[in-house]
């Protein structure tokens, strides 16, 4: 503890300091673990948060699962609109190519696709 130092501290009015370099040195590392078990703490309390956060939401999606039949509806309305589209490019392609083998420039007013 030194108490000679504290002694001369007093009466020095703080010229000498309170704590020797190996009381601050002790002080700080206390500090430092102390803060880091605190840390560690809430790191470990985070991770279960996160784990019954996870397994609510892998629950819930097991509750909101797509029946196979509705899938294979989903599947064949996404199939027929994009063959609608596929179809309506290759038409507008046709279109185009035409035009081009006549050499006839496009009406105005029509979007290009």
């Amino acid at each position: 503890m030194g108490l000679t130092r504290k002694t001369m501290s007093l009466f020095s009015m703080g010229a000498v300091d309170w704590r020797s370099d190996k009381e601050r040195t002790a002080a700080y590392t206390r500090g430092v673990r102390h803060q880091a078990q605190k840390q560690t703490k809430i790191l470990r309390h985070q991770g279960r948060m996160q784990a019954r956060a996870m397994k609510q939401v892998l629950q819930q999606q097991a509750v909101t699962t797509v029946p196979e039949e509705e899938r294979q509806l989903y599947l064949q309305a996404v199939a027929a609109w994009q063959g609608e589209q596929w179809r309506l490019y290759q038409q507008a392609l046709a279109a185009w190519e035409a035009r081009q083998l006549a050499n006839i420039p496009p009406p105005t007013g029509e979007p290009y696709k």
